[in-house]
């Protein structure tokens, strides 16, 4: 008799229960996972898209002209 045999781990050997339940959960997690990549893409870049409207329109506030400020009438 080898060593290898009677050291033989039992919890190694492959159960065919536990392969088909971890593919049934695999196979019920992927679409899950799938669904909350895409919403996270999507939040991704509508917070980019706001941030870049915001640069874009306070960038224009700068470049715009100071306005003439009215003066006050003085009081005599």
């Amino acid at each position: 008799m080898s060593v290898r045999k009677a050291l033989a781990n039992p919890w190694l050997k492959k159960n065919p229960v536990m392969s088909m339940w971890l593919s049934t959960a695999n196979r019920m997690a992927a679409p899950v996972l799938g669904q909350l990549a895409r919403k996270a893409k999507h939040q991704a870049l509508s917070v980019a898209d706001d941030i870049a409207d915001e640069t874009i329109s306070l960038q224009a506030d700068l470049l715009q002209p100071p306005t003439a400020k009215k003066q006050a009438a003085r009081k005599r």
